[in-house]
Formats: C-alpha cells, structure tokens, sequence
C-alpha cells in the first residue's frame, strides 16, 4: 500500500518517450491509477487523472488541441495539463469562470532517458541510472503478478527476458546488497552455443551487473566480459497494471566495446528480448535463491519510507 504524504516520493517510468503524442492522449495504469498522458505543442509532457470531472468519461479517449489542452471525447471539455482547470466549455460564449470543482488532478511528470515518469506523490524522483536514451525499446504486457515478476527477475531472469548469444546461468557474484541507493547483483553468465574448452577460457566470461530501485523495481542491467567492457545496457521499468498484469517498458543498446569475434553476431539481433509470456511450469519449479534476500533489502527500505508494506502493494489505499 503506498502513504501519498511519503517523505520519499514514488515515481514510476509508464512511458516510452516515442509513446507520447501531441495529437492522441495515451493511457496507462499503475496499480488502481488511471493516468492520461500527451505533449504540447512544444514537446513538454503532461499527465493527468484519466477521468473527465464532468461525467468521468476517460480524458484518453479524446483528442490533444492545438493550444496544448486535452479535451474530453465526451461532452468536448478541454483542461490545461499545468493546473488541471477547466477552460472550455462548448458553446459557451466569452470569458468564462469555472469552478474548481471541474479541476482534474495532476502529476508530475518528467522526460528522462528517453522514459516518461509519472510521480503518484510528491515530485519525481530519478530513475535507475542509464546515461543517454538507449537505442531499442519495447512495451509488453505480462499476464504476471508485479511482485511475482520482480523476484523472478532475481531467481530466474531468463525466464523474463534473453540476451540473444548469451546463456545466464544459476551462480552469482555475491548476494544483492545496497550500492548508490540501488540493490545491487551480478549473474555469472556464458556465452551461448558450442563450450569452447574451459583450459582455454574463462569459467565464467560474463557477468551480468543489475541495480534495481527498490520502490518501483525499475532495474539497470549491463553486461561485461572479464576486462570490464561493456557489451550491453538494458532498462527494464515494470509496473502493476489492471487484473494482475505487469506492464514492462524497457530500453537496451549495444556497447561499444564488443569483442570482433562477437560483433557480427550481436549486431543482427535486437540486444534483449522480452518474452511475451512466461512459462508457468518452469516458474513453478524455479527456487527461491537472490529473490529472498532482495526482498528483505526491499522491505527494510520500503518501511523506511514510510510506505505501508502488506507483502505487495495495493495503489489505491492509504494511512
């Protein structure tokens, strides 16, 4: 359950940069809240309660006007994205006083890293870091519960995503701990296909870093050989979305330092992909291994924050 008066605000990543328009609202969820989002005229991003004060028609089904305010598809009432006042009702002639009972609530929001994060509470707060906007992306909608997906992230993130040529294994470097404010793991990892003879290689070639923030999940990962060059960046910033779906935007890149022999590979696929489903068979099996200890850095950091913690959250209930 989240405390709206917080001293540690939430914001979650809901959107792809490309996502958002200036013409067409785009709606998106997070827990029980419905959130409308779209662009000004010039490229600044509002969001607001999906629902019109009038007659609680969704403001994402209407359309964006040329001044910037988004009108409902409804009755035609059209709001400023700053404040949320009523400022147009049609066929009404002349200046106008409306009543801030028509006020629609706002969030704030901001554009970072090529994501839009929307703050429930208070002001918006930074994402897990990725520098620049990663080249790829991609939005799914799992049919999996949002607490379910996070500690499967942990226990078995192949079963949530793959690096194409690579094979993320069971052992790790370390048990997850706290680093910059993120919980902190690295995944042993190999390199897919035919084993070349280990008296020539590495045990291990790869190991992949995660720091995932532990309010919202959203998790940074970055891949490297053993000289600590970075083969691939990735973001994945879930959310909880209607009936026990997880909505999962997420960003990726190559690095720069790819090895030759692996370039040629690498370059003819996308640098992660998200699985559209989850296999329930092999869900059901997989041990509990990192996601235990995670969730004890999570819970002691959640309490902290002076966030309700009930073993998930529900976004509608308060203090």
């Amino acid at each position: 359950m989240l405390n709206p008066q917080s001293a540690q605000p939430m914001s979650w990543a809901l959107a792809l940069s490309e996502e958002v328009r200036g013409d067409k609202p785009l709606a998106v969820a997070c827990g029980r809240h419905r959130i409308a989002l779209w662009r000004s005229p010039e490229g600044d991003v509002y969001a607001v309660e999906d629902r019109c004060p009038h007659r609680r028609a969704p403001l994402s089904l209407g359309c964006v006007l040329p001044n910037g305010n988004i009108r409902c598809g409804y009755h035609g009432w059209s709001y400023d994205g700053d404040t949320g006042m009523l400022k147009n009702i049609p066929n009404l002639k002349g200046e106008q006083k409306f009543s801030s009972l028509y006020k629609v609530k706002t969030y704030p929001c901001r554009e970072e890293s090529g994501l839009i994060r929307v703050a429930l509470n208070g002001e918006v707060t930074p994402g897990v870091p990725s520098g620049d906007t990663l080249a790829r992306s991609g939005v799914v909608a799992l049919a999996l519960d949002y607490e379910e997906y996070l500690n499967a992230l942990f226990d078995g993130p192949w079963l949530i995503f793959s690096i194409p040529g690579v094979r993320m294994t069971e052992y790790f470097h370390g048990d997850p701990h706290w680093q910059d404010g993120h919980i902190v793991l690295k995944r042993w990892c190999h390199w897919a296909g035919r084993r070349i003879d280990s008296r020539f290689t590495e045990d291990f070639p790869l190991l992949l870093h995660s720091a995932t923030n532990p309010q919202t999940g959203e998790t940074a990962f970055s891949l490297r050989d053993m000289e600590r060059r970075e083969l691939i960046r990735a973001t994945l910033a879930p959310a909880p979305a209607e009936r026990g779906v997880t909505a999962i935007r997420w960003r990726a890149e190559r690095g720069s330092s790819v090895p030759p022999m692996r370039k040629l590979w690498l370059s003819r696929r996308s640098p992660i992909r998200h699985r559209q489903w989850v296999d329930g068979a092999k869900l059901r099996k997989l041990l509990k291994s990192a996601s235990t200890p995670f969730q004890k850095l999570r819970q002691g950091s959640l309490k902290s924050a002076d966030i309700i913690w009930h073993g998930g959250f529900d976004y509608a209930e308060t203090r």
